[in-house]
């Protein structure tokens, strides 16, 4: 087998993950009114799934997803929404993604909302102690008391600007994909930004035109799902998800902000094109992408991993261990003199590419071992894919 490693501490100059606008208020305050009569609309939409309805609509909304460390403690999420079985249509939308607390309501969120605009405090947590709740001790501490309520105002009469955030995550977007010619079925790829936590994740796309005549009857999708995400480790040995690659292009400059939302598999100057799905032909390549995290140091300021890659194939009623290739080595001999961990955030970029040829047709799990010599720590990713028959099979 052949491997291809990417580690260039020059070719990854920027691995500042940048964090997009989280509000939808703030978002609208630059948008027409017509665009925020639409941001109404998707809102209204969602919140009608949020209480129960079933989503689905005029397409078939496919999602997926990465997770990557960054420095203030939240998850980066980038995805890639699929919208497919609507021919003729689609082609301009607006797009909402809204990110919930697992099982909260529209009205859980808009209620929490309306308390921290108003008051910064939820029910309960009134910073100050009011003589009334001592004559008031069987009202639940969840209820604010008149005294508590004055309190409340009186503190926050000063503050100039509220959170208004309903929501750990939304925002919303108008995307033409006639201005780029791209085909059917669409494809949009955003990010969304969360602590550590379990989410509702919710988008809704609707037909829309953000100059020319609307369409008589708006074609519109939504999507549910649920949204598992994990906390990174700032200390111990770990990993991002192991992005299986269709490419890794090197950018000629980083992307401005606003274009850094168009592009959130953009690293720097290294922009990952992630593959949709996990099946590749047999004289395809399969190539992963991800990031170690909180190597140790040797006393010259460098890492001192090891990466091996072990394939099994998967078998009817078990696997079998299929092949791997030579351990990879990141440690002062093999790193740039000028290599800076430190400046790179404490992260490590690594790409593999291994050749299918060999790989007959079938389910394989590739298990992913890194190891810190340093530490002796190790951390253990697994992916799975398929091997369908080769395009160049001659008949």
């Amino acid at each position: 087998m052949r491997f291809r490693i990417l580690l260039l501490w020059q070719f990854i100059a920027l691995l500042h993950i940048s964090l997009l606008s989280t509000n939808l208020v703030s978002a609208q305050e630059r948008l027409s009114f017509a665009d925020r009569d639409e941001a109404f609309r998707l809102d209204a939409l969602v919140d009608s799934v949020a209480d129960g309805d079933l989503p689905g609509g005029d397409a078939w909304l496919k999602w997926s997803h990465h997770l990557f460390r960054t420095m203030d403690g939240l998850i980066y999420v980038p995805f890639t929404l699929v919208i497919e079985e609507a021919p003729d249509a689609f082609a301009s939308i607006s797009m909402y993604v809204r990110v919930a607390n697992l099982g909260e309501t529209s009205r859980a969120g808009k209620e929490r909302s309306r308390r921290r605009n108003y008051t910064e405090f939820e029910p309960g947590e009134v910073p100050v102690f009011v003589p009334e709740r001592a004559t008031n001790a069987l009202t639940p501490w969840i209820t604010q008391i008149p005294g508590e309520h004055s309190a409340v105002l009186r503190l926050t009469h000063d503050q100039a600007v509220y959170d208004e955030s309903r929501y750990p995550f939304e925002n919303i977007h108008f995307i033409d994909f006639r201005a780029s010619d791209t085909a059917e079925p669409y494809r949009v790829q955003r990010a969304v930004t969360v602590p550590p936590g379990d989410y509702d994740v919710y988008v809704a796309v609707r037909e829309y035109r953000r100059s020319g005549q609307q369409p008589s009857t708006p074609k519109v999708a939504v999507m549910k799902r649920s949204l598992r995400v994990p906390a990174f480790s700032t200390t111990d040995l770990d990993t991002s998800s192991i992005v299986i690659a269709e490419d890794i292009l090197q950018l000629p400059s980083p992307f401005n902000s606003a274009d850094q939302s168009n592009h959130p598999y953009a690293f720097g100057i290294a922009e990952i094109v992630p593959l949709e799905h996990h099946f590749l032909s047999g004289d395809d390549n399969l190539s992963v992408v991800f990031f170690v995290y909180n190597a140790a140091l040797d006393a010259h300021r460098k890492p001192n991993i090891t990466v091996e890659y072990r394939f099994y194939e998967q078998a009817a009623v078990s696997e079998v261990f299929f092949s791997q290739t030579a351990p990879v080595e990141f440690n002062p001999l093999t790193l740039p003199d000028q290599f800076d961990f430190q400046a790179l955030d404490n992260q490590l970029f690594v790409s593999q590419t291994v050749a299918l040829q060999s790989f007959s047709q079938g389910a394989y799990r590739l298990e992913i071992v890194v190891t810190d010599n340093i530490t002796s720590r190790q951390n253990v990713k697994n992916v799975r894919f398929v091997v369908t028959p080769p395009h160049n099979r001659q008949p």
